[in-house]
C-alpha cells in the first residue's frame, strides 16, 4: 500500500514526475494503469485499476436522479487513465492541472489505497490549517469517543 508524503515537479508538458518512494511499491505490485480524477478539497485522487474498478461497480447508477447525475459528472466526467512513462511521469489533462491548481511544485500524499496530488503551497496551507481539527480526530478515532462525548462527561464531572 501506499504511505507517506513526497514532492515532485510539474513539467511544462503537464507531466507530474513520480517519486521514488512510490514508483517502488508500484513497481513491486505492478500497478502500472492509475485512474485520476477530482478529490477533495482541490486535490487529485490516483487509484490504481483495481480499486478504480471496485470504485465503479459500488457507484450508484441512476442517470435521472440528479443528485447521482451531479456526483457522477463530477468524479468520473473528468477522470483519466495513466500509464507511467518510462521516465516514470504521468500527463496530467488541463482540466485535472487546473482543478487541482497546479503549478510546478506539487505534493504526493500515500493515503493506503490511494494516491492524492497536491499543489504544494495548497497542501502546507491545508496541514497548517487542519492541525487542530487532526489532534481532535484522532482523539477520536484512537480513543472510541467523540470530541462532543468528551465534553459531556467532562461536565458530567465537573457538576457532581
Amino acid at each position: 500500500m501506499y504511505y507517506g508524503e513526497s514532492f515532485t515537479i510539474l513539467d511544462g508538458k503537464k507531466r507530474l514526475a513520480i517519486p521514488a518512494t512510490f514508483r517502488r511499491v508500484m513497481e513491486q505490485e505492478d500497478h502500472r494503469v492509475w485512474y485520476i480524477t477530482r478529490g477533495y478539497d482541490r486535490a487529485l485522487f490516483m487509484f490504481r485499476e483495481e480499486t478504480w474498478e471496485q470504485l465503479l461497480k459500488n457507484l450508484p447508477n441512476a442517470p435521472l436522479d440528479p443528485q447521482v447525475l451531479s456526483f457522477r459528472r463530477f468524479f468520473l466526467g473528468a477522470s483519466i487513465r495513466v500509464e507511467p512513462d518510462a521516465q516514470w511521469r504521468i500527463a496530467l489533462s488541463d482540466g485535472l492541472k487546473d482543478f487541482a491548481l497546479l503549478e510546478r511544485e506539487c505534493a504526493i500524499l500515500g493515503v493506503e489505497d490511494h494516491l492524492e496530488i497536491w499543489n504544494k503551497s495548497r497542501w502546507t496551507e491545508y496541514s497548517l490549517q487542519n492541525m487542530d481539527d487532526y489532534k481532535v480526530r484522532a482523539s477520536e478515532i484512537f480513543s472510541g469517543h467523540s470530541a462532543s462525548t468528551n465534553i459531556q462527561e467532562e461536565a458530567k464531572h465537573v457538576n457532581d
